[in-house]
């Protein structure tokens, strides 16, 4: 079980390696961007932020509500968050993930299977795609090192 977790975790990261500070650029200038978007930006803002960068970040109501915090937050600075979602040393630390974060994408992301889905976001830009396999291969971490936990 978790030597199939690692397995799809390093196949689903080395896909988002393939992402580039130019397109995580992209995905900040868009305006107006498709729900869908909206909706991988605010997976990333429940896994990446925190209360100290944005007090009470998890109770916002909808989607566009973290539209605007992920372009301030979480696209700022293309080049850190390239790091973050990249480098295996310096980038997130996906063992002590808090259990609101993961929740919040369980509970608010995943209950619009219409738009959360692997086919839909490959519709998307490619950016957008590879954020929303970062988020899902986190998310699926979680849920094995969790219930692995007993047996190391």
């Amino acid at each position: 079980m978790v030597e199939d977790a690692q397995i799809k975790l390093k196949k689903t990261l080395d896909k988002v390696k393939m992402l580039t500070q130019a397109n995580i650029v992209e995905v900040r200038s868009f305006a107006s961007p498709a729900d869908k978007v909206k909706l991988v930006a605010m997976g990333c803002c429940f896994l990446l932020l925190d209360d100290k960068q944005v007090p009470g970040y998890l109770n916002k109501k909808g989607i566009d509500d973290y539209w605007d915090i992920a372009k301030k937050h979480v696209f700022a600075k293309p080049g850190d968050l390239f790091v973050t979602l990249t480098d295996e040393e310096k980038g997130y630390d996906k063992t002590s993930i808090d259990p609101k974060k993961i929740r919040a994408v369980k509970e608010r992301c995943r209950k619009l299977p219409d738009l959360w889905n692997e086919k839909e976001m490959q519709k998307s830009s490619d950016a957008n795609y590879c954020l929303f396999l970062w988020v899902e291969a986190m998310v699926t971490f979680y849920d094995v090192y969790e219930s692995t936990k007993p047996v190391r």
